[in-house]
């Protein structure tokens, strides 16, 4: 695979990124950016240290439950150039066993990564379609939505569901020339990651990077967990004239996980 980068015919398009602040959204944003994609990225809390980020990423806070909110980075996004790209990639944990669990708890993970993610993507797609261009959509969903996990039933039911999205968009919107497709990441180095080390661990008693390594030891073939960067290529490669005979795909960047 090619490093965005190196890419093809991708200098001048625009994208949007949603939860692009930090984690996987944050590299895809910079990887888009420092290949001369225009990117806007949406998010509920602006990164501290966006002025370090590469030019050409544009900042926008704002939630995507919000169809305003929404509404408006489309409009931003495809003010320089038609829209070409956008990664729903924002999406909440839930840590809980269900015996715990409330319809308010469900409903908030629900709203952010299967409602929101559907938001966005409609939104993106009305915006191809009415430009009368072709376009490229991806949703980070998650090795969780493909293999039940106990202890965030409602997380692996809601990445399960951009899964099941996904296939479906990727027919309604073939005809448009809009491909679709998710990103099914496994354990990835990032502050949501960290958080869910922090509540699994106190809960086990042993402390996040006891946690942490063990999983590395016993579920990840290749012995790390992932860095945001390794999701962020694949969806770059999504992006890139290399996929765009691939719809309807959920690619696995888990570094083996599932095969354990």
């Amino acid at each position: 695979m090619k490093g965005m980068s190196e890419m093809p015919n991708l200098s001048g398009k625009s994208a949007l990124v949603t939860g692009g602040a930090h984690g996987i959204g944050r590299a895809t944003a910079e990887l888009l950016a420092t290949s001369g994609v225009n990117v806007v990225v949406l998010d509920r809390v602006m990164p501290g240290d966006a002025a370090e980020a590469p030019a050409g990423i544009a900042w926008l806070e704002g939630d995507v439950t919000s169809p305003t909110d929404l509404a408006s980075a489309v409009a931003q996004a495809s003010a320089g150039a038609p829209l070409y790209a956008c990664v729903a990639n924002a999406g909440v944990l839930l840590i809980e066993d269900l015996l715990d669990g409330s319809l308010e708890g469900w409903s908030r993970v629900f709203r952010v990564n299967v409602l929101g993610v559907m938001a966005t993507l409609q939104a993106a797609a009305r915006a191809m379609i009415e430009a009368g261009n072709p376009g490229r959509l991806v949703a980070t969903a998650s090795i969780a939505g493909l293999r039940g996990e106990g202890g965030s039933a409602a997380y692996c039911a809601s990445k399960a569901a951009v899964v099941n999205l996904a296939q479906s968009l990727a027919v309604e919107f073939a005809s448009h020339g809009i491909t679709v497709n998710a990103v099914a990441p496994g354990e990835v180095d990032t502050a949501m990651h960290a958080d869910a080390m922090d509540q699994i661990g106190a809960a086990e008693g042993i402390t996040a990077d006891e946690l942490r390594q063990r999983i590395v030891d016993t579920a990840i073939p290749l012995g790390r967990l992932a860095r945001p960067n390794d999701v962020a290529g694949v969806i770059a490669f999504l992006l890139s004239p290399a996929a765009e005979y691939l719809t309807g795909l959920t690619i696995r960047v888990d570094g083996g996980q599932l095969l354990k």
